[in-house]
């Protein structure tokens, strides 16, 4: 009664027995406009191209953040449009601009602002009010995003046991120009993912066979595995650190929405078009060498798992990497003295402590020829081995 009476309305029975009753609410709405809802203004931003300009980090920090959420691209250069803070000044050569509200702007009448603590419904109509198209005719979210599979063009697996989900998540992606295929647990995902060819693969967290954590985990250990991006209606810190650790390389939260769904699907084209970029780069300096480029593969496989684990901080991936490098330079040298003073026992303990470290950093061949001196073979070609796998690396590092 209380909730109806507040939105301007009232409660009333309209059927009582004794045993139960039957309620009617009655409230006053406002007719469906013409004009876009939210979500269908929230896809368009999906692609544009956004130069950020504001002195304060974390506003800055935040800004990128809602930015990225709605599939938008922070850009320094061909904007189409310019989010204006602290700090910002000119008229950004003729592109639209967005001023957050306080900020001091020539021409102040003219000006389309956002007023801060931005929110996301605000900085939305904020931008399409600048580029000129905050207000047209409904739909078309569906005709808009019909072409977004050409535009970011992926190979899409769907892991999801539920049904009635699998059939909106499917008539979504078909909206978008997608062909998906589906797959109703974990176990049935690793299989077709080993030999799909996928570039994404929408992992439910809770299935039946094998859950979503421990299907994403066996992915990811695959040679190019595809990108796996977490479905779950469990938004905690904690069950993000867990999808995190298991490899998956985003989050779309239940009950999927469309322009979230878009956004993830965008990052996941751009993070495929950069490997592949630089695995190109890569080809091009180690054609020659094709034993030297299947240790750089694997070594960016490493790494990047490596930088899921720590957030995404590669300042510390590198310093984790060098840390290894040092730590296995001392462990050769400790196996070499020992077999100099005849040392069976520590030599056999230094090599195994170096192939259980060499795998975690993609040191394939290291950790091999680490087992064989741990069975009492010349290590020789372990030295060899941690050359190759030392530069393979550092190459790894680059693309990094």
């Amino acid at each position: 009664r209380q909730l109806a009476e507040a939105m301007g309305g009232a409660l009333t029975i309209v059927e009582g027995t004794g045993e139960g009753a039957c309620f009617e609410a009655r409230v006053a709405v406002e007719a469906e406009s013409d004009e876009v809802t939210q979500t269908a203004l929230e896809t368009r931003l999906v692609l544009k191209n956004v130069r950020l300009v504001e002195d304060r980090p974390h506003v800055r920090a935040m800004l990128e953040s809602m930015l990225a959420s709605l599939g938008a691209k922070t850009v320094d250069a061909s904007p189409h449009v310019v989010l204006a803070g602290r700090g910002a000044e000119g008229d950004f050569d003729g592109k639209p601009v967005v001023w957050l509200r306080g900020i001091r702007a020539p021409h102040e009448s003219s000006l389309v602002h956002v007023t801060e603590p931005v929110r996301r419904a605000a900085l939305t109509r904020a931008i399409l009010a600048a580029l000129g198209h905050e207000r047209t005719v409904k739909p078309p979210i569906w005709q808009q995003e019909a072409e977004l599979a050409e535009r970011a063009p992926l190979k899409i697996l769907v892991a999801e046991d539920h049904p009635i989900n699998q059939q909106v998540i499917q008539m979504m992606l078909e909206r978008m120009g997608y062909r998906a295929d589906i797959v109703g647990d974990g176990a049935e995902a690793v299989e077709r993912a080993l030999g799909g060819d996928y570039d994404v693969v929408l992992m439910d967290l809770q299935m039946p066979v094998l859950d979503g954590i421990e299907a994403t985990h066996r992915i990811v250990e695959m040679d190019a595995p595809p990108d796996v991006i977490g479905l779950s209606a469990s938004v905690t810190t904690d069950v993000r650190a867990r999808c995190e650790k298991a490899g998956m390389v985003d989050f779309v939260d239940k009950p999927v929405r469309l322009p979230d769904l878009a956004a993830a699907l965008v990052r996941g084209a751009e993070r495929r078009q950069t490997l592949k970029e630089d695995a190109a780069k890569l080809i091009g300096t180690l054609s020659d060498h094709p034993a030297a480029l299947e240790g750089v593969a694997a070594a960016r496989r490493a790494l990047e798992r490596l930088s899921l684990v720590a957030g995404g901080d590669t300042a510390r991936v590198r310093t984790m990497v060098e840390q290894f490098l040092e730590n296995a330079r001392e462990l050769i040298t400790a196996i070499e003295q020992a077999r100099e003073g005849d040392d069976e026992e520590t030599a056999e303990r230094a090599a195994h402590k170096l192939k259980g470290s060499s795998g975690t950093y993609g040191a394939v061949e290291t950790g091999e020829r680490a087992a064989e001196v741990e069975q009492g073979a010349d290590a020789d070609a372990l030295v060899a081995a941690f050359g190759r796998d030392e530069a393979a690396l550092r190459a790894a590092l680059d693309t990094l």
